[in-house]
């Protein structure tokens, strides 16, 4: 999913949960992957797994 597309399922409170794959890229000024979001979005960690080149994140959505 695109970053606009999962913003607009956490603003409905459709997402439960997300994974992150984070690759360290340099990409200048950078993009945003989330767009803005109206409200505060509280985020618990449920599982941080390093591997080479890339991070994965997994998020629970605290309501």
């Amino acid at each position: 999913m695109g970053g606009g597309v999962v913003t607009e399922a956490l603003k409905a409170g459709l997402l439960d949960e997300f994974m992150l794959h984070q690759v360290p890229v340099l990409l200048g000024a950078g993009r945003p992957f989330f767009q803005e979001l109206p409200d505060h979005i509280r985020l618990r960690i449920v599982d941080v797994v390093a591997a080479p080149g890339v991070t994965h994140l997994h998020y629970e959505v605290q309501r």
